[in-house]
């Protein structure tokens, strides 16, 4: 019953993404001239499981492929076309988009597998068992389109990023990475727009050999999904820590959760 709750809850915030790329695809945001990707991988209606949860800051910078005319071209123009949903659902976004399906893989769902032990023959070789939620949802060459978003749509960030991320969490499958977001961002970045609604951080540091690791750890305020951790972690190029490292992580957090 808890699964079948957590999952219709979960559908709220794919609804409300689908309108919004919905309303992007009727020009409603000139200024975003690029789709937007509010969430990459995957849907609980594809029947998969699900394995992992990222939040990112923001998709990055766009490109022709994510142009009106190119999307149109693909997903089909306004109310007449794919849903982004469905668009994912059914392969076609990925195909489309083959360089941004990689690069969440490649980066995002591949270092976790590896840290919690998976042999790299048994790692699926596409991001249907992985979500990844971006903080800010425009790609964009510039920071402004994005911040603008943050600082206007705080309420809609909260609750469709953070809380849905949190949801999706409790759906994973394996009991290491269950109720544990990842977010490849700053806590700080994070209060700026959550404010009150997140806890004070905890920051962790600790030793692996000759290597450190510090990472930040906060809750959502909201008593339904307190449970979950979110831990902050940064690092170059906008990569995860090595898969060493990670597990070191996610064993942390799985003790830092029982005794809660």
């Amino acid at each position: 019953m808890e699964f079948m709750a957590d999952n219709t809850a979960i559908l709220q915030h794919y609804s409300h993404w689908d309108n919004f790329i919905r309303l992007w695809k009727l020009r409603a945001r000139p200024d975003a001239p690029y789709l937007p990707e509010p969430w990459w991988g995957w849907h609980p209606a594809s029947g998969e499981k699900l394995h992992s949860v990222v939040v990112n800051l923001s998709p990055g910078p766009g490109g022709k492929l994510q142009s009106q005319a190119c999307i149109s071209c693909a997903l089909g123009c306004g109310i007449s076309g794919l849903s982004y949903s469905a668009a994912m659902l059914c392969g076609a976004l990925r195909a489309h988009l083959a360089d941004t399906e990689r690069w969440h893989h490649r980066l995002r769902y591949r270092p976790l597998m590896l840290a919690l032990g998976l042999p790299e023959e048994h790692i699926s070789p596409d991001t249907r068992h992985h979500l990844s939620i971006e903080l800010a949802p425009y790609h964009s060459d510039s920071a402004l389109l994005n911040q603008d978003y943050l600082t206007k749509s705080k309420d809609d960030v909260v609750e469709h990023t953070l809380c849905f991320a949190a949801r999706a969490s409790r759906l994973i499958e394996n009991d290491r990475l269950n109720r544990i977001v990842i977010v490849r961002a700053a806590y700080s970045k994070i209060r700026g727009v959550a404010g009150d609604r997140i806890s004070e951080p905890q920051n962790v540091c600790r030793e692996i050999g000759t290597d450190k690791i510090s990472f930040d750890i906060f809750h959502l305020i909201d008593e339904e999904l307190s449970d979950v951790s979110f831990v902050c972690l940064s690092g170059a190029h906008n990569h995860l820590p090595s898969p060493k490292k990670l597990k070191e992580i996610i064993q942390y957090i799985n003790i830092h959760q029982q005794t809660r």
